[in-house]
């Protein structure tokens, strides 16, 4: 059975969508402005779409490891 909320609830939920909404955008267009394409690959991948270490290693391929590419977005975030 599916809850109604108050008409003022449902506007506050639909506002923080939005907010929500506009800090993602601004979160992408910060990250797809990134010069390097594997830190921005790793990057996105974990802060956008969630993926574990281990398929961000896989996915960027080369020799890159869990730990390497855990490292990499370590020190990308420290720097912020």
């Amino acid at each position: 059975m599916h809850k109604q909320h108050s008409p003022e609830l449902t506007q506050k939920i639909e506002e923080h969508l939005q907010d929500i909404t506009a800090l993602e955008d601004k979160l992408i267009e910060y990250i797809l402005d990134i010069p390097d394409s594997q830190l921005r690959n790793v990057i996105y991948m974990r802060s956008v779409e969630g993926h574990k270490w281990s398929v961000i290693a896989s996915n960027i391929g080369g020799n890159n490891t869990e730990d390497s590419v855990r490292k990499m977005y370590k020190r990308f975030i420290d720097k912020l």
